[in-house]
């Protein structure tokens, strides 16, 4: 039976109660388990359901009673950021849903509830340690490379070989810092989607109707993008023909964003291709990942995506390409 809305729902007390349990238990298993940070991204989708399933008000009840769960265990600040986290993303998407918007408008929603989540809890950090996160992280980072130092110091290494890896790691740190906004924004991106299709299936399978992603073969981006790309090769041109340097992390950014955006793109015209060709699913998810490891292969996607942007090969025929 589809999902209209209208059907009667349980008392949201009730509901919001069990789905707060529900996601204080998915917050702590994403704690204590082997790769748990994945979990942790994936637990607005407890929210999404909730509040799609049985409102807005009964979703905002599930991540509030969950945080006050999880302040007995974690205390406070963590109890905030995780559930608040939580429902703040779990909330802006299931609006979304309830609202029909298109797919598009979903992930967006669910990637504005991240950057709120990540500002807040930063802000909150800030607050109250008087430190800023990326400081308290640099630091954590540094006493771990002195930990290492000493531990080979300890087995007898010379010190230049210590000097070294001391270079290495500072040169590994000062690039990390600079394409840090891109593995942020990359990993919001990604999360956000992941998010859309994992509620996009529990609630399909509740009978809710939830409108789904383009099919990963018709992914296309607008011709903007080679907008941002120029801007970003820009940023790096300037820096090594002028020796001007304030554009430089602007420029790298855009420019990996957006070669990151070709790359997609090149990649669904492969999937085009193989699915035109009757190719098993098995095989072509085989042959995406083979253009990511094989070298060479990635930056030959980045070029396809370029010219597919440029040419929308997808309206060629091909001899192969299965009868529809």
């Amino acid at each position: 039976m589809k999902y209209t809305g209208a059907a009667h729902q349980p008392n949201p007390v009730v509901t919001g109660a069990l789905f707060a349990g529900l996601l204080a238990l998915i917050i702590i298993a994403g704690l204590v388990l082997p790769f748990g940070i994945f979990i942790l991204l994936l637990s607005p989708v407890a929210v999404v359901v909730t509040s799609v399933r049985a409102g807005i008000q009964t979703g905002v009840i599930a991540a509030t009673g969950a945080g006050l769960l999880l302040a007995l265990v974690l205390g406070p600040f963590k109890a905030v950021t995780l559930a608040g986290g939580s429902g703040l993303v779990g909330l802006s998407m299931g609006l979304a849903l309830r609202r029909k918007y298109s797919p598009r408008y979903g992930v967006m929603a669910a990637g504005a509830g991240f950057v709120l989540t990540l500002v807040g809890a930063g802000l909150a950090f800030w607050w109250l340690t008087g430190t800023s996160p990326l400081q308290a992280v640099s630091n954590s980072l540094a006493s771990s490379r002195e930990a290492a130092i000493e531990l080979y110091r300890q087995m007898g290494h010379e010190e230049d070989v210590l000097q070294r890896l001391n270079q290495a790691w500072d040169q590994a740190m000062a690039q990390l810092w600079l394409v840090f906004p891109t593995v942020v924004g990359v990993t919001i991106a990604v999360f956000s989607l992941f998010n859309y299709l994992l509620a996009g299936t529990i609630l399909g399978r509740m009978g809710v109707e939830v409108r789904p992603l383009p099919p990963f073969a018709d992914w296309r981006f607008p011709p903007a993008i080679v907008l941002g790309y120029a801007l970003g090769f820009l940023g790096i041109w300037l820096k090594g023909r002028y020796d001007i340097a304030q554009l430089y992390p602007i420029g790298l950014n855009l420019y990996l964003i957006f070669t990151l955006a070709f790359a997609v793109e090149g990649m669904a015209l492969v999937y085009y291709y193989l699915v035109k060709a009757d190719f098993p699913r098995w095989s072509r998810i085989l042959l995406l990942l083979t253009l990511l490891v094989v070298p060479v292969l990635p930056q030959a996607t980045v070029w396809l995506g370029m010219a597919d942007l440029a040419f929308d090969f997808r309206r060629l025929k091909l001899p192969f390409a299965r009868r529809d």
